[in-house]
């Protein structure tokens, strides 16, 4: 997971619009095995501020 969290930092660093960047939990792979929904729906999210 660290991996991850660290790619989704550097997307939004180098310009990436961070409403766009998401990490799939598992995979598309894995996400689909369980019967979870997919869609390609924008959903709006709340940005925080950790600074």
């Amino acid at each position: 997971m660290l991996l991850a969290l660290e790619m989704l930092v550097n997307l939004i660093y180098y310009g990436h619009d961070p409403k766009l960047v998401h990490i799939l939990d598992g995979g598309l792979k894995k996400w689909k095995i369980e019967n979870k929904s997919t869609d390609n729906k924008n959903v709006t999210i709340k940005l925080l501020s950790i600074m």
